[in-house]
């Protein structure tokens, strides 16, 4: 059922709920009103709370508008099985018919058309807008185009868009705060994106094997503060086990976690910035000569390359690469799914892939690196992430803007509500507890401009401490930090 019809259902049932609830008390005398009055003259108070959304004035007669994003066609994942900008019917599908809702409520507001119009490469709008051509009224980048795309200048600066309003709830406000450079936002992640609500970094728990083993509730030290590295460590230590005793660890026995070289997203999730904002709002490099950043980038470092690359308690997705076309989601998730994997420490994503699994598992914030931590810090991917940019051979700017908020306010209504509500809440998680941890994920979502830049290689570098191995965090940062800190002069000098 589209959610417009569960919507209109609800709300007439509650119309007449207060309706026979009215009747059925106006069975009393007069005295029954306060003060011996009538219950007419009783003093009623009323609410009115204004809508976030106001459609503009205005009807486009027809128009056009392309709206462009990434042709997702992985066969490995369920998530990439949808287009995050069209589907071309209703089929019952609840995603895909939210998708279908979301692009005929724009069309009819506003009356327009919207032409899809998909990318296999971000390249493709940049070697368009360099001949001049017009790509596209709004394009939905992943983070690798992104660099290219604003330091070639080939898209507008969206705060320079009067019809564009980011501060509403459906544009990602922290991102709008971290993303800028020099006061200046070239692009936006948001519900205007399928996939926004799939681009957080998750822990995966195996109820099961927490009951199994009889672990500490992993809710519980969520709530209380003390979800660290260290009790996830504890209790993937005590779960993992050579079955067969063969001496190796594979798809045979059980592992207490899983774990990728994704060094950026881990150090992130333990409170360390990759950069800071000086007065001005340009990005400076954090990561050395940051003398509390630095230390506490290095403390992380010694403490999760050890665990990351524990062969009897890990499952350290670069050791069984080779042996599988996609590790992923021919190893990782069937040993989460079979309960030969207590942590599965991937994007939020990767819940589809679970609605096959018979045994209970929730989804957890990343662990904070220790109990002093202030917050749970969850990183948004780089790369599943979808950022909207304008594209500079858009002239009426006044369209664009109203149609990109109708696209972000109804995909917050529609898609949104699909992927979490009816879809990762009600047909993927199976307890009441992963909702609130839901609200604590999106809640302290994060993301570092520097990580999507990827300024002087600094994600490759950052990756191969656990790729490599290695805890010699200081010297190596230090080799590399003129580099970095080159890279950044040079966007700014770009941008300014």
């Amino acid at each position: 059922m589209k959610n417009k019809t569960v919507l209109k259902i609800l709300c007439l049932a509650a119309v007449l709920c207060m309706f026979f609830t009215a009747c059925a008390g106006d069975t009393g005398s007069k005295s029954d009103a306060p003060d011996g009055g009538t219950a007419a003259e009783a003093e009623v108070t009323e609410t009115v709370t204004e809508p976030e959304y106001k459609r503009p004035d205005v009807d486009y007669n027809g128009r056009e508008f392309i709206f462009s994003a990434w042709a997702t066609d992985s066969p490995n994942w369920v998530a990439t099985s949808y287009c995050e900008i069209t589907s071309e019917e209703q089929n019952g599908d609840i995603i895909n018919d939210a998708i279908y809702d979301r692009r005929l409520a724009v069309e009819e507001s506003f009356g327009i058309t919207i032409v899809p119009r998909k990318y296999k490469s971000g390249g493709e709008m940049v070697n368009s807008t360099m001949a001049g051509d017009h790509y596209a009224d709004t394009v939905l980048l992943d983070g690798g185009a992104i660099p290219k795309v604003v330091s070639g200048q080939l898209c507008l600066d969206l705060f320079t868009i009067e019809t564009l309003d980011l501060t509403k709830s459906w544009w990602n406000q922290t991102a709008t705060d971290q993303l800028t450079i020099g006061g200046k936002l070239f692009f936006a992640p948001g519900n205007i994106g399928s996939f926004d609500a799939l681009s957080v970094f998750t822990t995966y728990v195996n109820k099961n094997m927490v009951e199994s083993f009889n672990l500490s509730n992993p809710y519980d030290e969520v709530r209380s503060g003390t979800w660290t590295v260290d009790v996830m460590e504890e209790h993937a230590k005590t779960v993992a086990a050579d079955l067969n005793g063969d001496g190796v660890m594979d798809d045979k026995d059980r592992f207490g976690m899983s774990s990728e070289a994704l060094t950026s997203v881990v150090l992130r999730s333990c409170g360390v910035t990759l950069t800071e904002k000086d007065s001005d709002d340009y990005p400076v490099y954090s990561l050395v000569g940051s003398a509390g950043n630095t230390a506490r980038a290095a403390s992380v470092i010694e403490k999760i390359v050890p665990l990351w690359r524990d062969k009897a308690t890990t499952l350290y997705t670069g050791d069984f690469s080779s042996k599988y076309s996609h590790v992923f989601s021919q190893f990782l998730v069937p040993q989460f799914i079979a309960d030969k994997l207590l942590y599965l420490n991937n994007w939020m994503s990767v819940a589809f892939e679970m609605r096959k699994m018979d045994s209970d598992f929730g989804i957890l914030p990343p662990p904070k690196f220790d109990e002093s931590q202030e917050s749970y810090y969850v990183p948004a991917s780089e790369s599943w992430t979808a950022y909207a940019v304008v594209p500079i051979t858009v002239t009426d700017t006044d369209y664009t803007g109203h149609i990109m908020d109708a696209l972000g306010y109804y995909g917050k209504e529609y898609i949104h509500t699909a992927l979490i509500d009816k879809t990762i809440t009600n047909k993927t998680i199976r307890d009441t507890d992963t909702e609130e941890m839901l609200e604590i994920i999106y809640a302290n979502r994060t993301f570092d401009i520097a990580a999507l830049y990827d300024w002087g290689g600094l994600n490759g570098i950052l990756s191969g401490f656990i790729s490599g191995n290695s805890t010699d965090f200081m010297s190596k940062m230090a080799a590399s930090e003129e580099k970095i800190v080159a890279a950044i002069a040079t966007t700014i000098e770009e941008l300014q």
